[in-house]
């Protein structure tokens, strides 16, 4: 009985770490790749600024470092004008360099 109960309690945690919550930030998060896209240039658009290395606790972290890195890169290269500029954040897995995009 108790082999039963670990395996199901380690399935369930499992399947826990493979979904995402209500803002598609995955679980199982190991950090956020940072794109600026220029959609003028398409379909060469999109610029990789770097990876920001958290795990989902510290989501909130990362995406602060993310974004003020996707701000102070977006300023250095011109990007921080006009509508068709904008920048991706990916969220990296270990199955997935892009599971989900937060924008």
């Amino acid at each position: 009985m108790r082999g039963l109960f670990s395996v199901t309690v380690s399935a369930i945690l499992l399947l826990g770490c493979l979904g995402q919550d209500s803002e598609s930030i995955p679980y199982g998060l190991t950090g956020f790749r940072i794109y600026l896209y220029d959609r003028s240039k398409a379909p060469d658009a999109d610029y990789l600024v770097g990876t920001i290395q958290c795990n989902y606790r510290e989501r909130d972290r990362g995406l602060a470092e993310a974004r003020q890195l996707a701000k102070t890169t977006a300023t250095r290269l011109g990007f921080d004008t006009g509508t068709d500029r904008y920048y991706i954040l990916c969220t990296v897995t270990s199955n997935s360099d892009c599971a989900t995009k937060v924008r």
